[in-house]
């Protein structure tokens, strides 16, 4: 029996020393895995303003393009007679929900965040942007969710500025900057702005 205890403890000790090591080896190596951006400046230096587009973000939204011109080829009447009709194409969005669960995802299992800190985190941004991906804020020019400024610092990053991708760059930004979205919201408070 002192033979099989002795071993469990042995195999405990085992256990903790991997569980350590493979900590530091994720440690050492996040800044090669991860995408950062030094000295990043965020947001707005001012209150949350009433986003461009002032609906809330339904399941689908309709964009309107500009009609393309005829080629000469195929005109039968002169221009002036003919009218053309606008092209509408289908652009699938989501909703303020989908936003929030992609971000706790990431706040949870990816960086490891508590559950009070996806909490600081909604309201830190529910104040920037009320989660509207399409947030423009009309005197800094900051956008996105997560308000970032300027706008092209999301798009450097991730080569858009979807939603999903403002929501990794605010992500990024909050961890460089404050640690935890906890922090974000204690000086977004104090200062109105992050």
């Amino acid at each position: 029996m002192k033979k099989i205890i002795k071993i469990i403890k042995i195999l405990l000790i085992v256990m903790v020393y991997v569980i350590m090591f493979w900590g530091l080896i994720k440690w050492i190596s996040y800044p090669f895995t991860h995408k950062t951006e030094p000295k990043c400046e965020c947001a707005c230096n001012c209150e949350y303003t009433e986003p461009v587009i002032k609906e809330e973000v339904q399941e689908t939204a309709v964009v309107v393009e500009e009609p393309q011109p005829i080629p000469e080829e195929t005109k039968k009447e002169p221009p002036s007679k003919k009218e053309s009709k606008p092209v509408i194409k289908e652009v699938k969005t989501a909703s303020k929900d989908t936003y929030k669960a992609f971000a706790y995802d990431l706040v949870i299992n990816e960086y490891l965040w508590s559950e009070s800190d996806y909490q600081a985190l909604v309201k830190l941004w529910t104040r920037e942007s009320d989660w509207n991906p399409n947030a423009v804020n009309k005197s800094s020019g900051a956008c996105n969710i997560p308000q970032a400024l300027p706008c092209s610092k999301i798009s450097n990053m991730y080569g858009d500025n979807s939603w999903d991708s403002g929501i990794k760059w605010g992500l990024v930004y909050i961890k460089n900057r404050y640690g935890t979205p906890t922090k974000a919201w204690q000086h977004f408070q104090n200062k109105n702005w992050y």
